[in-house]
C-alpha cells in the first residue's frame, strides 16, 4: 500500500474538517465548530424565506459562535449527514461544494408532541490552510427543500 499524494492528502484533508463540523453540530460542540472558521471567517445562510439573494450573514469567530448557540438552542437533537463533498484545490486555498441531509428533533410549539425537521442542504465552502490546518474560510448554507413531520418515536 503506498502512501497518499499531496493532492489527495489535501482532499481527506478537507473532507475531515467538513465531516468534524457535521459532527462537532451534533455534539452541540459550538466551540469545535466555532474554530473550524478562519478568524476572519464566514457563515453565510440562505435557509429561510426572504434570505435566497440575501443570506443571514455573520463574519468572525464571535458571531459565529453566537449564531451557532442561538440556532441549536431550538432542537433536542440534529443529526448531519453528509453526501457528496466535491473540491478544486489551489495551493493553500480551495473552495468545495458539500450535499448534507440534516435531522432536527424539536417539542411542537403548540404542545403536540416531537417533531422532526429534515433539511436537504447544499454548503459552498471557500477553505484557508491556516498554520497547516484546514479552516473554513467561508460557508454558505443553502436550502433545497425541507418536510417537517411528526416524530414517529419522540425518544
Amino acid at each position: 500500500m503506498g502512501t497518499l499524494d499531496v493532492d489527495s492528502a489535501e482532499r481527506l484533508a478537507l473532507r475531515e474538517l467538513v465531516e468534524r463540523y457535521a459532527q462537532s453540530v451534533d455534539a452541540r460542540d459550538v466551540d469545535g465548530v466555532t474554530h473550524l472558521f478562519t478568524e476572519d471567517g464566514a457563515m453565510l445562510s440562505h435557509l429561510f424565506p426572504g434570505t435566497e439573494e440575501t443570506p443571514y450573514e455573520r463574519v468572525g469567530h464571535t458571531k459565529i459562535h453566537r449564531a451557532l448557540e442561538l440556532g441549536l438552542a431550538q432542537y433536542l437533537a440534529t443529526t448531519h449527514m453528509i453526501g457528496a463533498h466535491v473540491v478544486e484545490l489551489d495551493g493553500a486555498e480551495g473552495d468545495g461544494v458539500v450535499v448534507c441531509m440534516a435531522h432536527h428533533v424539536y417539542d411542537d410549539p403548540e404542545g403536540a408532541g416531537r417533531r422532526l425537521l429534515v433539511m436537504a442542504i447544499r454548503y459552498e465552502d471557500r477553505y484557508a490552510k491556516e498554520h497547516g490546518m484546514w479552516r473554513f474560510a467561508e460557508r454558505r448554507l443553502r436550502l433545497l427543500w425541507r418536510e417537517d413531520r411528526p416524530l414517529a418515536d419522540g425518544r
